[in-house]
């Protein structure tokens, strides 16, 4: 009885050792493919796995490896990326790569029965980068505006898609923090931009940049200062002339010797854009342009000008007196005694009633002996004297300053305008309350040596 249980016990052990036989023959490792690689960059690439079989066991973990040698594992890799979700098909992200390098990757899956891994591909990072540009020198500073560019030497092998410069009173401008910035463009090249609206007598930090898709660049730092923009001064050699004329008004005589010393005075009547950048942007000109005569000011506005301008740039700039306006007027020292500033004819120098209803440019007539324009006609000029009208028959015969006072309360305008004719001759004496603006009345600078 012993004996026949024994066997049976035998017997059921071998059944059950031959059903975990076969049982365990129906189980594998998984099976998995590698797929191509795409998206490559510099530093980023993606490779995707299809995870055809689970091998009858449960999928603990499948993933890509990758190495900068052959058949990487999860042991032995650069890198892996694991996935978790429980598709067949799966993506990874292969990350940190380094540029323009070659490496080898395969998908891998893992059950209880081990790990496989998929067929072995192979890519190399691409070698983009970031543009290269440098700055370029900066030029034709004036009061509010400057030049300055670019030399894009490199796109780093990605489209260029905006370049320009950006600018900054302080360093490191940036185009997300700047004072103003351009765009000029998307070629590999030199270019070139304008700065505007810039501030008078302000330093500035500037470079150029460049982006493509792989970011910004910055060229090296340039700064600059801004100028006031003076308009040209000439130099007038100190000398003795005979001030006034008998033919015209009573009050330009009597003709008498006046000796001078020398004074530079402006090229040009005072701009509208000289006015604007020391007056802080106020324009009060009827006519308006930059490069026009600055007019419709008084003398009380001329004084708090000169004040302004005197502060900004440490010199000492004035009204001309009526003797020495008179004296550049007729051309100095190398005067040819022409009734004009510069011509017997009126129409080579002047902007006057007779071709023109308003002011013009600076410089659009010929110049006088001395290369000064536009004494006469364009805009009448203040001058810093009193009129006074017994003044001139008396007045000192060197360096005259006017009378102090006038009791008909008259400043001198001198050189006519464009609303006038024969007032626009070298002897000339007009005048008008201090207080008085129009759009015919200007000035321009001198300054004593």
């Amino acid at each position: 009885m012993k004996l026949k249980s024994l066997i049976l016990l035998l017997l059921l052990q071998l059944v059950i050792i031959g059903c975990d036989k076969e049982e365990n023959e129906n189980y594998s490792k998984p099976e998995i493919s590698t797929s191509e690689i795409s998206e490559i960059t510099n530093t980023t690439a993606i490779c995707s796995g299809n995870l055809t079989s689970d091998g009858g066991k449960t999928i603990t973990g499948k993933g890509v490896v990758w190495h900068t040698s052959a058949n990487a594992t999860i042991e032995v890799n650069t890198g892996i990326a694991t996935v978790v979700n429980e598709v067949s098909e799966f993506v990874g992200n292969l990350t940190d790569l380094t540029a323009n390098t070659k490496y080898f990757v395969c998908a891998f899956a893992t059950n209880e029965l081990g790990t496989v891994y998929g067929e072995e591909k192979e890519f190399t990072t691409t070698n983009y980068r970031k543009p290269e540009i440098s700055t370029s020198e900066i030029s034709e500073i004036t009061n509010s505006t400057a030049t300055c560019g670019g030399n894009i030497t490199s796109d780093g092998g990605k489209t260029i898609t905006t370049s320009g410069v950006v600018w900054h009173t302080s360093a490191n401008a940036t185009i997300e923090r700047n004072t103003g910035k351009t765009t000029d463009g998307t070629l590999v090249d030199e270019f070139m931009s304008s700065l505007t609206d810039l501030n008078l007598n302000t330093k500035y930090f500037v470079r150029a940049y460049a982006t493509n898709e792989l970011g910004t660049v910055y060229g090296n730092e340039k700064s600059f200062t801004t100028t006031l923009a003076i308009e040209d001064m000439i130099f007038v050699e100190g000398g003795t002339f005979q001030m006034g004329s008998t033919s015209g008004w009573s009050d330009q005589s009597p003709v008498h010797s006046v000796t001078l010393s020398s004074f530079e005075i402006g090229k040009f009547e005072v701009t509208q854009a000289l006015w604007k950048a020391v007056m802080d942007g106020a324009n009060p000109s009827y006519n308006k342009g930059d490069n026009l005569p600055v007019e419709n000011v008084s003398w009380f506005d001329v004084q708090i000008f000169l004040t302004n301008l005197n502060q900004l740039t440490g010199k000492i700039y004035r009204l001309p007196t009526e003797a020495e306006w008179e004296f550049a007027s007729r051309g100095g020292n190398s005067s040819n005694g022409y009734t004009y500033a510069g011509s017997n004819t009126v129409w080579d120098v002047a902007w006057f009633s007779g071709n023109t209803i308003s002011s013009h440019e600076i410089g659009g007539k010929q110049a006088n002996e001395l290369g000064i324009y536009d004494m006469s006609g364009n805009v009448e000029e203040w001058c810093s004297d009193w009129r006074g009208s017994s003044y001139y028959s008396i007045s000192p015969t060197v360096n005259p300053q006017g009378p102090s006072s006038d009791p008909d309360y008259i400043r001198v305008l001198r050189g006519g305008s464009y609303q006038s004719s024969g007032n626009c001759k070298v002897a000339f004496r007009g005048g008008t309350y201090p207080t008085d603006k129009n759009s015919s009345i200007g000035f321009r600078l001198v300054r004593s040596l």
